[in-house]
């Protein structure tokens, strides 16, 4: 029997499983490390534990629409984006993954981060006054249209890294995201080690 029609597919097959399996262990390296996204202190549903389930298909709508449940008295939103952790803190095959499931706003006083799952709804959150942050490294220009992650770190020595997409079929979307850029960006110098981080990234 004549295996050699099969040994490519096999080869591709097992190489593909092997980077996986690199990316994994790289993720979970630099987890342990870094405590890099680190999501122990998040807080369960919308509502401490009681999800709500969304009707609004477009996630931008969605975000402006929990975003907005969750402002206090006189906070103003700054801007928001859509994006994903990276590293990833897992690498499993899911539809939530495609769904791109983090919402971060940036508002007049906190970050706030909510994790989505598959149904839209609020799986997870946390919010981040700003004098909570020790550093702030915003997202640059880099290859093919794409932008290196948004980089934050707290006192408590967990770090975040997120990137950002960009909605460009949103005109809103774009909007929204230029505008939490753009806010970051004018809040950083509150943040004495972002200057020195920035200069050695």
């Amino acid at each position: 029997m004549d295996l050699l029609p099969y040994a490519v597919p096999v080869a591709l097959f097992a190489l593909a499983f092997g980077y996986l399996g690199l990316r994994v262990a790289w993720t979970n390296r630099d987890l342990a490390a870094k405590a890099m996204n680190s999501m122990d202190d998040w807080t369960l549903g919308p509502n401490r534990g009681a999800p709500i389930k969304w009707s609004a298909t477009d996630l931008i709508q969605l975000g402006l629409q929990i975003v907005d449940k969750e402002l206090r008295a006189g906070e103003r939103l700054e801007g928001l984006a859509r994006g994903f952790f990276s590293p990833q803190r897992d690498w499993s095959l899911s539809p939530r993954r495609l769904r791109c499931p983090l919402i971060i706003a940036a508002t007049s006083r906190r970050i706030l981060m909510f994790e989505l799952d598959t149904g839209m709804t609020v799986n997870r959150f946390r919010f981040i006054d700003y004098d909570e942050i020790q550093y702030l490294g915003l997202p640059e220009p880099a290859a093919l249209g794409t932008s290196t992650p948004l980089r934050f770190g707290l006192t408590s020595g967990v770090q975040y890294q997120v990137r950002l997409l960009h909605p460009m079929y949103s005109d809103e979307g774009m909007r929204q995201e230029k505008r939490l850029v753009a806010y970051l960006r004018q809040i950083a110098p509150r943040f004495p080690s972002s200057a020195l981080r920035e200069g050695a990234a």
